[in-house]
């Protein structure tokens, strides 16, 4: 970052400039969707300011490396009090003038875990969703148990290569169902919201023709996108996991076998 957009923001900061005309959102979705991806498309146009997970249980990551280890505290503690003042103070406060849009993403349960959150978030009739899906089910699966197994959660270049897998086939069957139930999620919490439906194959494929819509909602001019995540999956599922056969079968039984990816 420039030293004259960082003073700019210290001063945006402090309330002594700024402006707060731009679009609020969040990204919702599920791990392994691409919520990493689509955070960092967003943040390359220089027009969104867009946080990590700010209410995940492992953490609040609204602050870059600049900010203090004192700082951090404070502004996680105020999370945990205070999370609709948290906002109002650390995200959706005075911006630089080139801003047009300031969210963060969540994933399902982060803002139900803090009521007082999804409340502020209820109330404001001009925020902007964009709900993340990822349509190959079984791929968003392995890729989380691998994820877990390398302890590697996003790939910028090289990465540990992991062999095959092995799956339980209640534990695949439960996930699936779950995440088919949170289709409906931005309508049931945030039914006043905007909410935009993307899905991560078509942004994979075509980031720019995917993300118009999100653009035209944010106000952020359509530009050159990228990102460096890089996508992970190199192979068909069938082939990362030992015992694909018994999945498939028990999936084959309750009627999933049709849901894209799985055959």
């Amino acid at each position: 970052m420039k030293a004259s957009s960082i003073a700019a923001d210290s001063l945006a900061r402090l309330g002594l400039v700024g402006q707060r005309d731009y679009r609020r959102f969040i990204i919702v979705g599920s791990r392994r969707t691409g919520t990493n991806y689509l955070l960092h498309l967003l943040r390359s146009t220089g027009q969104v300011i867009c946080f990590a997970e700010l209410f995940s249980n492992h953490g609040c990551y609204w602050a870059n490396r600049s900010v203090s280890p004192i700082m951090r505290s404070r502004a996680e503690r105020l999370r945990d009090r205070e999370p609709d003042r948290f906002l109002e103070q650390h995200v959706f406060r005075n911006r630089a003038a080139q801003i047009r849009a300031v969210g963060f993403k969540a994933h399902y349960g982060h803002l139900e875990r803090h009521p007082t959150a999804l409340e502020r978030l209820r109330g404001d009739h001009d925020l902007v969703v964009l709900h993340l899906r990822r349509n190959d089910a079984m791929a968003r699966i392995v890729s989380q148990a691998i994820a877990h197994r390398s302890g590697e959660y996003t790939s910028t270049g090289s990465q540990t290569r992991v062999g095959t897998i092995r799956l339980s086939p209640a534990d695949v069957l439960a996930d699936i169902n779950r995440y088919l139930d949170q289709a409906n999620w931005p309508s049931e919490h945030l039914p006043s919201a905007t909410t935009i439906e993307l899905d991560y194959e078509h942004i994979a494929g075509d980031p720019e023709g995917a993300l118009a819509p999100a653009f035209a909602q944010l106000r952020v001019d359509r530009t050159s996108l990228s990102s460096p995540i890089e996508r992970q999956r190199t192979r068909h599922w069938r082939d990362a996991v030992t015992n694909a056969d018994e999945i498939l079968e028990v999936l084959t039984d309750a009627g999933l076998d049709h849901l894209p990816g799985v055959r």
